[in-house]
């Protein structure tokens, strides 16, 4: 079976409740790993490709309707996944859910925080972005350039000069949140699947806001440092995923504490929503809807 469809993006934006509650519908099939990555920066697209094969992910479906993932960065990588996308399945359907983009953005800044890779002021990272777009590793650009990471027009352009607007679905984060089964039903419908309904599922929250409750345990998983070389280097692929799905993720989980983060400062909030005013308003074009709610 060759995934025919992916959740794309946005990062913080809900893509890992929306694909956790589609792995539970019987017409669609969905990996253990749900958010594996392989469309982006050369290295993980050669690796998944070639010395650990992606379809080997997919080795366990059983004759579903859809086959899919939700990778991670893909939308914000654009200029590089859509065309890699594009000759892997011309006919793949595409999710896209997107969030407010300053939301979206201070969500990502207090994660990275909890993972122990961020360690600026939110003001300072904001100002630091400028050097990483120009001098970052790939991994500071994928994770740590909060604002370009909610230029949505521009990326969805991307995905546009090689697919269908017919073959793309996209979502708003509010309207997720404010109605999960009316989104669910949305995707159903684009994926021409029956409906599926758990309530259980749909009260269950993935990702809530929260943080480490002993940092250093999350600082030892996410960050680089010699032992996670000698890790890479000793255990083959498909070995660091089965420890990845049924040990890492679970000492992750247990390590959280719910956790508010404190409000923009208001300066700040005015600074960033000038500099997203032109890029939304061209997505309201885009996507012929108002995004009102979007200029708090």
């Amino acid at each position: 079976m060759i995934p025919n469809f992916l959740i794309i993006g946005a990062q913080k934006a809900g893509t890992t409740s929306l694909i956790n509650y589609l792995s539970k519908h019987p017409d669609i099939y969905v990996p253990e790993d749900k958010e594996i990555s392989c469309f982006y920066d050369d290295a993980n697209y050669n690796k998944r490709f070639i010395n650990y094969p992606f379809m080997k992910y997919y080795d366990n479906w059983k004759g579903q309707k859809y086959a899919g993932n939700a990778p991670v960065n893909t939308l914000y990588f654009a200029e590089t996944t859509s065309k890699r996308i594009y000759d892997f399945n011309p006919s793949i359907k595409l999710i896209a859910i997107l969030r407010n983009p300053i939301e979206r953005l201070y969500s990502a800044y207090w994660f990275f925080v909890r993972c122990g890779l961020e360690t600026e002021s939110f003001e300072s990272a904001l100002k630091r972005e400028v050097y990483l777009l120009k001098h970052g590793k790939f991994k500071e650009l994928s994770d740590l350039t909060y604002v370009s990471h909610g230029f949505y027009y521009r990326q969805l352009m991307n995905f546009y000069k090689h697919f269908d607007k017919k073959q793309f679905l996209i979502l708003l984060y509010d309207d997720f949140k404010i109605d999960p089964p009316q989104t669910l039903k949305s995707i159903y419908n684009f994926l021409e699947v029956k409906e599926y309904v758990d309530n259980d599922l749909v009260n269950k929250k993935y990702n809530v806001s929260s943080k480490a409750k002993i940092q250093s345990i999350h600082n030892f998983i996410f960050r680089d440092h010699f032992i996670k070389h000698i890790y890479k280097r000793a255990l083959p692929e498909g070995i660091r995923y089965k420890v990845r799905i049924n040990f890492i993720k679970k000492i992750l989980k247990i390590n959280l504490e719910k956790f508010n983060y404190p409000p923009i400062d208001s300066s700040t909030k005015k600074y960033l929503l000038k500099i997203f005013e032109e890029h939304n308003n061209k997505l309201q074009s885009l996507l012929g809807r108002e995004l009102n709610s979007w200029q708090f």
